[in-house]
């Protein structure tokens, strides 16, 4: 219990915070073969709650990104691949009349960039 200035108390919820995850991991590994490079990645959020009351469940999801390039002197050319296996998941929602709703995050997609130092 916290006692606040006026002598009262306040009760403590033990609940998890809103839209923070109990788990979060995130691994990647990489290989460099002369000038080329390629990378993996895996990341995984634990389910997490959008109600103070934690009654209100966001999933937990898995998702798989890569990355593939080429270095040549001072240019790098890079391909990023994110969310290969097209999953649907959620990290935001809301609440009405006890029914959940969610945003939608990005599906697969892919950015290409292109690094010139001089």
């Amino acid at each position: 219990r916290i006692v606040n200035d006026y002598g009262g108390s306040i009760g403590v919820v033990q609940t998890q915070p809103l839209y923070t995850p109990s788990v979060i991991i995130n691994q990647s590994i990489q290989y460099n073969v002369k000038r080329f490079f390629v990378g993996l990645e895996g990341v995984y959020n634990g389910k997490s709650y959008m109600d103070f009351d934690n009654k209100f469940e966001i999933p937990d999801f898995f998702l798989l990104n890569a990355n593939v390039g080429y270095t040549l002197d001072e240019i790098t050319l890079k391909a990023d691949l994110r969310n290969i296996t097209n999953q649907q998941y959620f990290t935001n929602g809301y609440v009405v009349d006890g029914e959940r709703n969610f945003f939608v995050n990005a599906p697969f997609s892919l950015f290409v960039t292109l690094n010139v130092k001089f």
